[in-house]
């Protein structure tokens, strides 16, 4: 069958894909939780966060493939149940993968030892090559169905302190003419930046499946702590701002209202607006 052109207007509905991520305390499964109408997959078992808000939520446990889990609702989400998926968090799903897949393994070796005689020998509590190749497979799989749902997908994940690939290079001739143990150390630093949380090489190459990345903190202030999130590009961590649709940053806003401001519903000066009036009744 030949293929049909279509127009923007023909294409299927598509909901914005949001990666959040930050430090414990960062304020991401809150900021998640205040998504419309959502599913909220419970990765990390968190209740206290959650106990304030009525979203259905789907709990994973540790007895089955969490990606399997998670697939057998994206026929609730397709056909227009809820209006959000938020996973909180992917760091989390990453770690049950591990589990998941250092237990598959250890299982076939056991199955083959009884069927073929045999000892059961290998490490079974670490990954192997093989292992990663299946991790990564997983969760692209995942991620490519994503923006086949039709709903809006937030992503909360954990962020770690690290050398980003475009500035090893740099760093290395950089530290060649160093010698001194003390300034390369501060130099190493310098080149950092806040990344999600995700082991092997996916975290890097994150931006691909999302249209926004903001990254969290907390901020001290007179009247509390302010969690801000910043989108705009910058040397201190890893972030997208969607064709510059969201200000650098927002503190204490609501996800309904970032989804809004995507939307074109509201301006930046009343987003921020908003904001500022839930930063001053002390919203989380």
């Amino acid at each position: 069958m030949p293929f049909k052109v279509k127009s923007p207007t023909e294409l299927p509905k598509r909901g914005w894909k949001i990666l959040l991520h930050g430090q414990t305390g960062a304020g991401k499964t809150y900021l998640a939780a205040t998504s419309p109408n959502c599913l909220l997959v419970n990765v990390e078992g968190k209740l206290g966060t959650l106990k304030d808000f009525p979203n259905p939520t789907l709990a994973i446990g540790e007895s089955k493939d969490p990606i399997e889990i998670i697939e057998e609702v994206l026929p609730e989400l397709k056909s227009g149940k809820y209006a959000t998926l938020a996973i909180d968090s992917f760091s989390s799903l990453g770690e049950h993968i591990e589990l998941s897949l250092i237990d598959e393994r250890q299982e076939d070796r056991e199955d083959k030892a009884k069927k073929y005689g045999g000892s059961t020998f290998g490490d079974s509590d670490t990954m192997e090559m093989k292992d990663w190749g299946k991790f990564l497979t997983r969760l692209v799989r995942l991620l490519k169905q994503l923006p086949e749902l039709g709903v809006n997908v937030i992503c909360t994940c954990h962020s770690m302190s690290r050398v980003p690939a475009r500035n090893k290079r740099e760093l290395y001739e950089t530290l060649r003419e160093v010698k001194d143990l003390g300034a390369r150390s501060d130099i190493e630093e310098q080149h950092k930046e806040w990344q999600p949380k995700i082991r092997g090489q996916l975290g890097e190459h994150l931006g691909a499946y999302f249209d926004v990345i903001g990254f969290m903190e907390p901020i001290p202030s007179r009247k509390g702590t302010v969690h801000r999130v910043w989108f705009d590009a910058n040397e201190y961590a890893q972030t997208k701002n969607c064709q510059g649709k969201l200000p650098n940053y927002l503190d204490d806003p609501t996800m309904e209202n970032i989804l809004a401001k995507l939307n074109g519903e509201v301006s930046t000066d009343e987003l921020k607006l908003e904001s500022k009036a839930r930063v001053v009744k002390g919203g989380k």
